[in-house]
């Protein structure tokens, strides 16, 4: 009787243990991909909308409150990426008088990065509450080189040709309509302007580090700050270039990024005496040469006429 209750005992912790490792295999399994990601969600295909809640991002005191803000530390690695190529791509361009844009905004904490390099920069958001936060900071701070309009991705409120060049800093990924805002942007800007930016892949990487544990697991992120089912491949935003009229870089000109931690006695500090969150276990972003498994910046050019 002994024996077979333990036969019994055994079976069932074995059960329970292949369904407990069966669940966590599902966990780890990021939804099924857009049918084409360059399209957005598509119903006919029982596609359901992007699940992202992007209010928090206009919410009072929420880009400048915190100079360990979470995208404060990634200028580490995307600011001096994009002073370097516009640098490099834009010889004889006066930065001071050259107009550049940064669209998708948020508050500004690219856009005044970069304006403290001495860039003329306008910065474009959907949020009214965000631009705010742009504008008062950019005027408490005494930076004249900066300025904030509301507006969006894909109805960007400048001429034909009139950009020298465009930011979109951890924006492509939220976008419903990616062609849309891509060809808007090559609509704006000059012929032999430069297009940078950063985004996200769409990897089984990027689900378990910026979905799973990022958002869920470790609230660093807002709990719906990003919906893995849009980021980005390569290979899909070099196509989407293609089709919005600019000539990508070669993708060996793309680099990756990731955040690095901080030591473990600082990060524990700042997590059980300064309320940090795990967030506060991360440091300054840096450059990761070809790993572009999760984030990844890269450029594009609007063809010279003649």
């Amino acid at each position: 009787m002994t024996s077979r209750l333990s036969s019994s005992s055994l079976l069932l912790t074995a059960s329970v243990a292949l369904v407990a490792s069966l669940g966590g295999l599902w966990l780890l399994t990021p939804p099924k991909p857009l049918r084409d990601r360059l399209k957005g969600p598509d119903e006919a295909q029982g596609e359901s909308e992007k699940v992202m809640d992007l209010d928090v991002y206009g919410e009072e005191g929420w880009w400048w409150s915190d100079p360990e803000f979470a995208l404060m530390l990634v200028n580490s690695a995307r600011i001096p990426y994009f002073d370097r190529t516009w640098k490099a791509k834009l010889p004889g361009e006066p930065r001071s008088e050259s107009k550049y844009v940064d669209v998708g905004c948020g508050g500004g904490t690219a856009t005044e990065a970069l304006a403290k390099l001495g860039y003329k920069i306008v910065g474009v958001d959907p949020s009214e509450g965000a631009i705010e936060q742009g504008l008062t900071h950019a005027k408490e701070a005494g930076f004249d080189g900066v300025d904030y309009q509301v507006g969006s991705a894909d109805s960007l409120p400048f001429e034909d040709s009139s950009i020298t060049g465009v930011i979109s800093s951890d924006v492509l990924e939220h976008l419903d309509d990616l062609h849309a805002a891509l060809g808007e942007i090559n609509r704006v800007l000059k012929p032999g302007g430069v297009f940078v930016f950063d985004t996200i892949n769409r990897t089984r990487w990027s689900w378990l580090s910026t979905i799973l544990v990022a958002q869920k697991w470790l609230r660093i992120l807002p709990k719906d700050a990003h919906d893995w089912r849009l980021y980005i491949t390569p290979a899909e935003l070099q196509q989407g270039l293609i089709t919005a009229g600019f000539e990508p870089s070669d993708m060996s000109e793309w680099v990756g990024m990731r955040p690095t931690l901080r030591w473990p006695h600082q990060g524990l500090y700042r997590l059980l005496f300064l309320g940090k969150g795990f967030g506060g276990l991360m440091d300054q972003w840096k450059m990761c040469g070809n790993d572009r498994s999760a984030s990844y910046l890269g450029w594009a050019r609007k063809p010279s006429v003649g």
